[in-house]
């Protein structure tokens, strides 16, 4: 009866060991990728991703993981095709040769088309309005199109942008190069848009 009782434990003991040497006989790929809207360059939080396997065509997408505009996957060693879509921009698609422990690249959305119509005013004042030491100014770019866009200085806290079709915008309050408040506003032949910002900028 001992013996018996031994030689299922080794046995379950064998069964255990076998799995996990198979398991760890397929090396895996951990792919981080943040994604970013051009030309922007801002992190977009909001976005579908699919992950398929080249060939074969085997869905990995719900390995996927997206957290405040970082993407993150597990996948064994292969060739994928990953796909990125996002409110307003284009479809991307990009290649990947998993082929070593970690990935790590950025990826870039363009955005997508728009096409001619009547141009309109955007009239903006920023509150409470910056010190003119903030040297801040304003850039407009449609959510639809990546053709046309606007930019301009901010002067005691206003603004004004002209020139620009009927459509969705992205507002942008720019410090320098560095965007530190986006707003999404529809353009029409006249719109008014007032800014608040969390904190002053110095």
């Amino acid at each position: 009866m001992t013996k018996i009782v031994s030689a299922t434990l080794w046995i379950c003991l064998l069964q255990i060991t076998i799995g996990q040497a198979t398991a760890k006989d397929v090396p895996e790929a951990h792919i981080q990728a943040i994604v970013l809207g051009y030309p922007l360059a801002a992190s977009i939080k909001n976005f579908n991703a699919e992950l398929v396997e080249e060939g074969s065509g085997k869905d990995y997408s719900k390995q996927i993981s997206i957290k405040e505009g970082l993407l993150s996957a597990i996948v064994p060693f292969g060739y994928y095709i990953l796909r990125i879509k996002a409110t307003g921009f284009s479809w991307h698609e990009e290649h990947l040769s998993a082929m070593q422990p970690q990935i790590s690249f950025r990826i870039f959305l363009s955005i997508a088309r728009i096409s001619d119509g009547p141009v309109s005013v955007c009239q903006g004042r920023i509150v409470p309005s910056p010190p003119e030491s903030a040297k801040l100014w304003v850039r407009l770019l449609p959510i639809t199109g990546n053709k046309y866009y606007a930019e301009n200085e901010v002067i005691d806290g206003k603004f004004i942008l002209t020139g620009l079709p009927f459509g969705e915008y992205v507002l942008a309050i720019m410090k320098g190069t560095e965007s530190i408040f986006l707003k999404q506003v529809t353009m029409l032949s006249s719109t008014e848009v007032t800014i608040s910002l969390p904190h002053s900028p110095q």
